[in-house]
């Protein structure tokens, strides 16, 4: 925006249900949440699907995931020069 802030937003369309087979199964992170209501649980999970992209946003921006990428790249490449230079 105008202050320089990173606004982000995410539409997720699935179902979120408070009530169930899953919570019964696995109730510890509902648990953990302090029982949300089925609208504050789907929220959650929004929250937490929006900070997953905009911090996968930040590392493709920086040279986080580029640096580690051409690592293994350069790995890669060694691995196949040695390989192809002892079959020779």
């Amino acid at each position: 925006d105008e202050n320089s802030n990173l606004i982000g937003n995410i539409q997720m369309p699935m179902p979120v249900t408070t009530v169930g087979r899953t919570t019964e199964i696995q109730p510890f992170g509902y648990k953990l949440l302090n029982n949300p209501k089925t609208s504050t649980l789907a929220c959650i999970l929004a929250a937490a699907g929006l900070s997953n992209n905009l911090a996968a946003l930040k590392a493709l921006s920086s040279v986080g995931i580029n640096k580690g990428h051409m690592k293994l790249h350069q790995e890669s490449q060694k691995s196949l020069q040695t390989h192809f230079l002892q079959d020779k």
